[in-house]
């Protein structure tokens, strides 16, 4: 679910589609939170299930979390800096083995589109996941348009992703 433009306006809708569905993990962007103890994620978060989160840089917009449900064994994933990113990464151990979840918001770029910079964080990244040999799942906002046919960094977005 993609609640963006703040959770602040959404904090019930959050906490009664995770209780109504038996969720176990629930990833949020875009929250417009700018610290971790942001009263609207704590709000969201339904009892039994805590939060993790990083917080917007600066300005507007920004900022991920994910809540998850607290008897299940979940790790956070340690991952190189980003600067064209805002992400976090957890681990949830099972008797089947691990899973990986990495939530991902990428601001709209101010002057040019798409960086190669975000496309070289996110190799990375993915990079970085591939050592823990199991599912993972990515999801997030990347504020990508892939629709223009003779753009190079359009292309290579297809290829990344």
């Amino acid at each position: 679910m993609d609640i963006g433009w703040s959770l602040c306006t959404r904090t019930d809708t959050v906490q009664q589609t995770i209780t109504e569905q038996l969720l176990d993990v629930f990833a949020l962007m875009e929250t417009w939170h700018n610290d971790h103890d942001n009263v609207c994620l704590h709000l969201s978060t339904p009892a039994g299930y805590a939060v993790v989160d990083t917080a917007l840089r600066s300005g507007r917009g920004g900022g991920v979390a994910i809540i998850f449900c607290q008897h299940l064994k979940w790790s956070m994933v340690s991952l190189p800096a980003c600067r064209t990113m805002e992400l976090i990464c957890m681990q949830h151990i099972t008797a089947s083995g691990p899973a990986v979840i990495l939530n991902i918001y990428r601001p709209p770029p101010s002057s040019e589109w798409p960086s190669s910079l975000f496309f070289d964080e996110l190799r990375t990244v993915l990079k970085t996941l591939v050592i823990f040999s199991c599912p993972v799942v990515v999801d997030g906002d990347f504020n990508l348009l892939v629709q223009r046919c003779g753009d190079s960094l359009s292309q290579q977005s297809t290829v990344v992703i």
